[in-house]
């Protein structure tokens, strides 16, 4: 069917073409005029015109679809497993960890002040934490705090003021966290209790300090780099990735029971020189 209006033909070929732009309203006033009239003259184009206006409208009052809670750790457990299924040669994983390393330290220079302020104060604190570790350990305030730890009465009884040595290393440990939170905060942009009281990381905590060796400094680092290599690659592996929480317990209940000492007391009961080199 052919209709004229305003020096404008229209047939049903030219309408259908123009409906989607007609129902935005982005034609001329003669188009509309025109592909009015031949709707109201062709009950086919008709047809389909309130078909496409039922769609427009469904589409426009359809709420925006959410987005998976997890979809971003999916999206990289998929790619780590197609990473760990390609063939790599020797010693490739070593190079890829030192220019990651070396890229962190980088990232500054093109990054900005924040980015910056962040790394490097993520740094500065995990080094600051293991001196703060240190110093406590050899110092008479550690001594005080061991006794405390044995037996808190005997420990009054000898002369430690157990009541403001125990307001000291609350305070202390409390402090590191904080910086650590509030650089997190920096990092994602959002924060929630669930991320601060989450189970897994008291439970992880404990993973780290019962491997490395409780009471150690060198123990906790070497402790938190290997059950970082052991979730990694338990999170890119399609057998194990849903299990980590339950590898976590299984190795702390096998540390306590067979290896209360940790790795470095593994190490320091097969090399007792090193215990005055590794504290």
């Amino acid at each position: 069917m052919t209709y004229m209006a305003s020096k404008a033909i229209v047939n049903c070929n030219i309408t259908q073409g123009l409906l989607s732009s007609y129902l935005d309203g982005v034609v001329t006033g003669a188009q509309m005029q025109a592909v009015r009239q031949h709707l109201d003259a062709c009950p086919a184009c008709a047809r389909e015109y309130l078909l496409l206006r039922k769609t427009q409208q469904l589409l426009t009052n359809s709420s925006r679809p959410v987005p998976p809670a997890d979809l971003g750790l999916k999206l990289r457990l998929a790619i780590s497993r197609e990473a760990a299924q390609t063939r790599r040669p020797r010693y490739e994983g070593l190079r890829l960890r030192l220019e990651n390393t070396l890229d962190a330290f980088m990232v500054p220079a093109t990054a900005g002040l924040a980015c910056a302020i962040l790394i490097f104060g993520l740094v500065a604190t995990m080094g600051l934490s293991l001196y703060l570790s240190y110093g406590i350990k050899i110092s008479k305030f550690g001594l005080g705090l061991l006794a405390i730890g044995q037996n808190e009465d005997a420990a009054a009884i000898l002369g430690v003021p157990t009541p403001r040595y125990k307001a000291y290393v609350y305070s202390a440990s409390a402090i590191l966290p904080a910086v650590a939170g509030g650089l997190y905060f920096f990092k994602s942009a959002f924060i929630q209790p669930s991320d601060a009281f989450d189970l897994s990381l008291s439970t992880e905590a404990l993973v780290v300090a019962m491997l490395g060796g409780q009471g150690t400094v060198t123990g906790v680092a070497l402790g938190a780099y290997l059950y970082e290599e052991l979730r990694g690659y338990l999170l890119v592996s399609g057998t194990f990735s849903h299990f980590q929480l339950v590898i976590s317990g299984v190795l702390l209940l096998l540390i306590v029971l067979f290896f209360p000492g940790g790795l470095m007391g593994f190490i320091y009961s097969r090399f007792p020189r090193t215990q005055k080199v590794l504290e």
